[in-house]
């Protein structure tokens, strides 16, 4: 029997944080209006962005400005470019996204089946807390580090005539440019909730295994196996949305990384260091936010063999029910051994391994650069 427990308040804030980009789930047309509203304006400004941060980078490279400069800029088009490339991406596919949101509010956060379940619930929502903190935190100082740059170099370097007036990004057009940037965080634990399930069927039931005991044993089996399914196919559909997307942002952040460390190497004073530290302090932590997430899925999904091992089925074929379930789980087992994970476009899993090689390789390519600089 399930159980429904208040949802976690970091995924109810991450909910709002989509919603404000017009991803959402309406239950009537006036929220579905109000979702239309906010991701017209998330499009608005994101082509802003991009226009903006693209012209400011070609009116440089054709001014000739120096290499340090260019770079500067260069790696905040790609961020642009990225936040744009996710825009588009969920835009093409946005019933099915909404339609996973849904699945996932009703059928992951707000029910479970075991007080394990909730306790596993209440560990992912104390991640979810420090990972929200760390973003909105790191967010604001890199926010903060931008806009009061220009009036850091205008104090340093006491300019009062206007027309060296510095922006935190030049506008080549009349028009004031914000740059949004795009939360994101996955969501899938219930597959350790699902070890805990299989381990379960027998060693709650060892005193009534007998007779019609192992009838409930049955049951439960074949509940844990609806859910094994579930999470296959729910697991299967967020591969399908964010494969692509995956790909292109792990390229993104290997670019930015390697940029941002050029950058840190070759700054002038404090205040570019702290500004550039904390930008790809934020970088780095959103890809180990992704890369731990997508661990922990392959992880967890493979663990659910030791659920079923834990168990002690093999221990139970003195009637014609136990050899029965014995062979179901053998079944299962079997399905184990090809966990689920997610892919950069189905060239390779991610894993935590995927970060160790995104920052040895932006660490090679830094060294490449600063060899050429020389």
């Amino acid at each position: 029997m399930t159980v429904e427990i208040p949802e976690q308040w970091p995924v109810t804030l991450i909910y709002f944080f989509l919603s404000c980009a017009g991803f959402g789930i309406a239950e009537n047309r006036s929220q579905r209006r109000i979702l239309n509203i906010s991701l017209a304006i998330f499009i608005t400004m994101c082509a802003v962005a991009m226009y903006v941060m693209s012209m400011n980078l070609l009116y440089n490279i054709r001014e000739g400005s120096d290499s340090q400069e260019i770079l500067t800029i260069l790696f905040s088009t790609v961020i642009a470019a990225l936040v744009t490339f996710k825009l588009i991406s969920f835009l093409t596919r946005r019933t099915a996204y909404e339609g996973l949101l849904l699945i996932t509010r009703e059928k992951l956060w707000r029910n479970s089946w075991t007080d394990y379940g909730i306790l596993v619930l209440e560990k992912c929502g104390h991640q979810a807390k420090v990972f929200l903190f760390a973003f909105v935190i790191i967010g604001h100082i890199c926010g903060a580090t931008f806009i009061l740059e220009p009036i850091y170099l205008m104090r340093n370097e006491n300019i009062t005539s206007a027309s060296h007036r510095r922006l935190p990004f030049e506008i080549r057009i009349g028009l004031p440019g914000h740059e949004t940037p795009y939360y994101e965080l996955f969501f899938f634990i219930d597959f350790d909730i699902l070890k805990d399930r299989f381990e379960d069927i027998y060693r709650n039931r060892r005193e009534k295994i007998s007779g019609d005991g192992m009838g409930s044993a049955l049951m439960e089996f074949k509940q844990c196996v609806m859910q094994h399914q579930f999470l296959i196919k729910l697991v299967n559909d967020v591969e399908s949305l964010y494969k692509i997307m995956n790909l292109f942002q792990l390229l993104v952040y290997s670019f930015v990384i390697c940029m941002v460390s050029y950058q840190l190497l070759t700054a002038t004073n404090a205040f570019f260091v702290f500004k550039f530290a904390s930008f790809g302090t934020g970088n780095l932590l959103q890809l180990f936010a992704i890369t731990l997430t997508c661990h922990n899925i392959k992880i967890a999904s493979e663990e659910v063999a030791v659920g079923i091992y834990r168990s002690s089925w093999y221990h139970e074929n003195f009637s014609k029910k136990g050899r029965e379930l014995s062979r179901n789980f053998l079944l299962v087992f079997m399905k184990t051994q090809y966990p689920c994970y997610l892919s950069g476009c189905g060239f390779f899993p991610i894993t935590l391994d995927t970060l160790k090689s995104i920052i040895t390789t932006a660490f090679s390519y830094l060294t490449l650069i600063r060899e050429s600089m020389k």
